[in-house]
């Protein structure tokens, strides 16, 4: 899975707290679940992207929603985007600020 994560909205923020979500999301998105040995709730649950594209899709979004709203807060989850590749899938995602 090659994962492409889009910030839309931190005006607001600065460089350094830009680059902090972006840090937070690339570490949460890439850890599969379970993996974490401090934490086994902390990664996302991949096991969804056997699924037909489009419910990957929905499955992923959800998943990501429920650990953005527990890890990382201060962002929503706004688009997602399932691609089936030749390796596996590309996922696009796009954040925005939460409110």
């Amino acid at each position: 899975m090659s994962t492409v994560i889009n910030l839309i909205g931190f005006d607001w923020a600065s460089e350094s707290v830009v680059s902090e979500i972006r840090r937070n999301l690339t570490a949460l998105i890439s850890t599969p679940a379970g993996t974490c040995a401090g934490d086994r709730y902390y990664g996302i649950d991949q096991s969804c992207l056997d699924a037909p594209t489009g419910a990957a899709a929905n499955l992923l979004a959800l998943e990501i929603i429920e650990k953005i709203a527990i890890y990382e807060p201060r962002v929503e989850l706004s688009k997602t985007s399932v691609t089936p590749t030749e390796g596996g899938v590309k996922v696009e995602l796009t954040f925005s600020a939460a409110d």
